[in-house]
């Protein structure tokens, strides 16, 4: 990262942003794989109930 060039608050304001980041990186993709799985198993159950008689 480039962060050493700049100044001081804008250094500071950019470093926040990059570790931010990349703490939620791993809760993020936590959320996004549980709601693509729900969805899935919804998808799965509607197809079941539409093609039962």
């Amino acid at each position: 990262m480039t962060a050493h060039i700049l100044p001081g608050k804008l250094r500071n304001v950019i470093e926040f942003i990059y570790y931010y980041i990349k703490s939620m990186r791993l809760y993020y993709s936590f959320v996004t794989g549980i709601s693509g799985w729900i969805g899935l198993e919804f998808y799965q159950h509607i197809a079941s109930v539409i093609r039962t008689p």
